[in-house]
């Protein structure tokens, strides 16, 4: 079952509205890396607002948005037409990464069993 979270967003006309969200695969998000030719990838990390930032956390938040089991679909002009500014798709963006396996540390067996016991004989 898909992760889904619930993101708080302010429409062009004012109104706050409470919208599911998704968490998005890895292969979704380098599909959308790999989609839009995005070269340097570090960038959509930082802090920055660039270009190739606000075209990838448009496309992320189209995915994210659209919840194949409450056939709620989002699109480019939907996002446009709505959402007040960049900051509200970023909201879209955050919450999807947050509730995503990728916001986790990969999980690493303890110090005790990846050490390798040789008995002296």
């Amino acid at each position: 079952m898909t992760a889904v979270k619930t993101v708080e967003v302010r429409f062009r006309d004012g109104s706050l509205h409470s919208l599911p969200v998704r968490a998005l695969t890895q292969v979704e998000i380098l599909g959308i890396i790999d989609e839009l030719g995005v070269k340097n990838w570090s960038e959509l990390m930082g802090s920055e607002v660039t270009l190739d930032k606000v075209r990838f956390m448009i496309h992320a938040a189209v995915r994210a948005l659209t919840i194949e089991s409450t056939q709620d679909i989002w699109d480019f002009q939907r996002i446009e037409k709505n959402f007040v500014d960049f900051d509200e798709i970023a909201k879209v963006w955050v919450a999807s990464y947050s509730i995503s396996d990728l916001s986790k540390p990969p999980s690493t067996p303890s110090a005790e069993k990846s050490r390798k016991v040789t008995p002296y004989r």
